[in-house]
């Protein structure tokens, strides 16, 4: 509410829709009926512009600590901000840096604020005392998306807000937060998983039998693994994505060719990929 209203201020037409597959289509329309530029950060050209945030972090995490971040904890939604921030911290030297994209149970809830300060907690407990962790973007607080909405939204839907063990949750029954800090654990998304579901999408796009040897290095390097993984991962011939779930994960995004990996993703909904 508050982005859409300075736009506004600025003299900007503001179109208001819900986060789903008609967000992209309005938008994509939009654009074949105006001709005007798409600025969204969901593009190549948008993602190129978050770059610059994971520069500013690399440097002056180095120059104040005279040492790279050992994580940069990033909000995950679309993935265009882990995608951006990972790049900028590779552009200038941060080759070790861990990228952690960090996303609410979208099972039960829309995504709260705050989201990677809280994993950076957990994360942090399992770190040595002298290594340095960033989190960026715990903007989604000034974005309409303040927890205190979101619990009051829930209860007026009927689910049960209440403290106690966060296992306990089940999604669109019962949202139980934590009454210690030690309650706050992030669950890991294996990696390899969402490769391999990346693979999946690309090949129902673009069969694989027309993937040329350009398409394959690129996925290789976008996936970060070598060559032969991607070979040996490869989906067969007409095989079709399956449905995966997204839980509070630590993910690392890449980004999109365009060809074979297109954007936004058809396979869950929510990860673009490893």
């Amino acid at each position: 509410m508050e982005k859409g209203r300075a736009c506004e201020a600025y003299g900007a037409e503001v179109l208001k829709l819900t986060v789903g597959p008609e967000l992209f289509y309005v938008l994509l329309r939009t654009l074949e009926e105006t001709g005007f530029f798409n600025a969204s950060r969901h593009t190549p050209f948008g993602i190129r512009g978050v770059e610059p945030l994971g520069a500013e972090v690399g440097r002056e995490v180095t120059e104040r600590y005279g040492r790279a971040p050992d994580a940069v904890v990033v909000t995950h939604a679309g993935g265009g901000n882990v995608t951006g921030t990972a790049r900028g911290l590779l552009a200038v030297g941060c080759a070790n840096t861990r990228v952690v994209g960090c996303s609410v149970d979208l099972s039960g809830l829309h995504m709260a604020g705050n989201t990677s300060l809280t994993a950076a907690i957990s994360l942090a407990r399992t770190l040595p005392r002298d290594h340095v962790v960033v989190v960026q973007e715990t903007e989604y607080t000034g974005a309409g998306k303040h927890h205190n909405s979101q619990l009051a939204f829930a209860r007026s839907r009927g689910i049960e807000v209440r403290r106690g063990d966060p296992r306990d949750n089940v999604p669109g029954v019962a949202i139980v937060l934590p009454e210690r800090l030690d309650q706050v654990q992030s669950v890991p998304l294996d990696l390899d998983d969402l490769r391999s579901s990346y693979l999946r999408n690309a090949a129902a796009h673009l069969p694989v039998g027309q993937w040329s040897p350009a398409d394959r290095t690129f996925l290789a390097a976008d996936l970060k693994v070598d060559p032969d993984w991607v070979a040996a991962h490869t989906p067969d011939e007409g095989a079709r994505p399956r449905p995966t779930t997204v839980s509070t994960a630590w993910i690392v995004a890449g980004g999109h060719c365009g060809r074979c990996c297109p954007w936004p993703p058809t396979d869950d909904g929510n990860s673009p990929g490893a």
